[in-house]
């Protein structure tokens, strides 16, 4: 059985390496330790202004304005745990994608009609019409006063669903519109939520 010698091989190999890891020398240990503080105090300092924007009231401002804004994408009444799968269908439309003039600025995901349980809604995602050459279908993003619930910065996931969290459901929601602005190369830089309330 040859399991033995192999498991004592492999054994002896990672006591070798870490061997030869401890007895680096100091000072290479100390510029590490100084090179992990300095990106621990950065990660630190963006933690702490995502929290401080996610700490914020919900009615943070209520005087902001979709001003005639016209989205073209994909739209769907689906529950909201079913949101990946029109984010694929959104990104497999060749037709939306071939229609752009240009690299597009931002997405826009528009939530409405939610059901009484806020477990489904009509959801659209796409590109303002200004950056199409022809629609693909359009949506208009009312022009009803928003509150913003997270301000624009760079977001995880994680932080983006948190945000839903400061949504006060007792209230009749209208509408819910996350605005994600794109780099050059139309990955996502930063984001935003706003909310609405009839």
């Amino acid at each position: 059985m040859r399991l033995l010698p192999s498991v004592v091989t492999s054994l002896a190999i990672v006591c070798l390496i870490w061997l030869l890891a401890a007895s680096q020398p100091n000072s290479a240990l100390e510029s590490g330790t100084k090179l992990l503080q300095s990106d621990s105090l950065q990660q630190q300092v963006q933690v702490t202004k995502v929290e401080k924007a996610l700490e914020q009231d919900v009615e943070v401002s209520s005087d902001f304005y979709f001003d005639s804004v016209e989205i073209s994408g994909v739209t769907q009444n689906i529950p909201l745990t079913q949101l990946p799968n029109l984010w694929l269908d959104f990104n497999d439309n060749d037709a939306l994608q071939s229609s752009l003039k240009e690299n597009p600025s931002k997405i826009f995901v528009y939530y409405r009609k939610f059901s009484s349980s806020y477990e489904s809604a009509i959801v659209s995602i796409g590109f303002s019409t200004l950056e199409m050459k022809s629609q693909v279908s359009k949506t208009d993003i009312p022009t009803t006063p928003f509150s913003v619930l997270l301000s624009k910065d760079k977001y995880d996931n994680a932080q983006l669903n948190k945000a839903w969290d400061k949504i006060d459901y007792r209230r009749n929601v209208l509408a819910v519109v996350e605005v994600h602005h794109l780099n050059t190369d139309s990955s996502i830089n930063n984001s935003e939520i706003f909310i609405s309330y009839k």
